[in-house]
C-alpha cells in the first residue's frame, strides 16, 4: 500500500489537534475533509514524481 496508518501518543501539537504527520511534515487542525484532500494531493504528487522519473 501507498499509506500506512499508525497511532502515536503525542505529536507535541496539543493546541492544534487533531494533527497528523506525513513523513516529516506535520498537518494540524485536521478534519475528515482535510484528510481526504491531503491524501488526494499526496497521491497526485506521487503520480507526478513517478512520471517525471520515468522520462
Amino acid at each position: 500500500g501507498m499509506f500506512t496508518l499508525e497511532t502515536v501518543q503525542c505529536l507535541a501539537s496539543c493546541g492544534t489537534a487533531p494533527a497528523m504527520r506525513v513523513n516529516d511534515e506535520l498537518y494540524e487542525n485536521m478534519t475528515t475533509e482535510k484528510v481526504d484532500l491531503l491524501i488526494d494531493q499526496l497521491i497526485e504528487r506521487a503520480k507526478r514524481w513517478t512520471a517525471l522519473n520515468r522520462s
